[in-house]
């Protein structure tokens, strides 16, 4: 259960992370480091989406 709270915690920052720099560059999305940090959080969130899966599967 640990590594569930480990990977929400990287989400909830990620998520500040991607808000924050949305709003200082006026909510222009194209902005490469929206971008970067965008990529960053799909990861972490696609980690969290296999490690459900991994745990329906064995229960």
């Amino acid at each position: 259960m640990s590594e569930i709270r480990e990977i929400f915690k990287k989400i909830h920052i990620l998520r500040e992370d991607l808000n924050r720099l949305i709003k200082s560059n006026q909510g222009d999305l194209a902005d490469p480091q929206i971008l970067e940090a965008s990529k960053k959080l799909d990861l972490v969130l696609n980690e969290y989406n296999r490690m459900i899966e991994n745990k329906i599967k064995n229960t």
